[in-house]
Parts: C-alpha cells; structure tokens; sequence
C-alpha cells in the first residue's frame, strides 16, 4: 500500500522503531475488528459522538478536508 496514510504510519513505526503490518479491508469490517481488539488503529475516520463513546481520536487530527464545488 502506497496511499498517504499508509505512508504516515509506515513513517511513525520506523520512528517507534516497531513492526507494522498494513491491510486494506471494508469499512464494515475495519469497525468490527476495532470491536473485538483484532485492529489496533483505524486512519482517516471521520469523528461522530457515536463513535467517540468507543474510539479514542488524535487531536489535532493532521488531515482535513473538505470540498468546494463552483458553478
């Protein structure tokens, strides 16, 4: 995997100077795994107050986007 946040990971383990094993699964799944402790982080997901009451977020978080469309 080569997209950003892989990058941003792949950079933060080396720091660590710990392993990293990186997949790309459904977004379904990767909340499930959270669940049951068999994923340990999940970048780029959107905060919500649901998911605040289970997840612990980064904040500042180092991305942000947003979306501009002009007619």
């Amino acid at each position: 995997m080569d997209g950003l946040h892989s990058k941003y990971l792949k950079y933060i383990a080396d720091k660590l100077s710990m392993p990293i094993s990186i997949a790309s699964i459904p977004f379904a799944r990767r909340l499930k795994e959270i669940e049951i402790d068999r994923l340990d982080i999940i970048v780029g997901l959107q905060r919500s107050d649901e998911r605040e009451k289970e997840l612990v977020y980064i904040s500042p978080s180092y991305e942000s986007l947003s979306y501009r469309f002009f007619l």
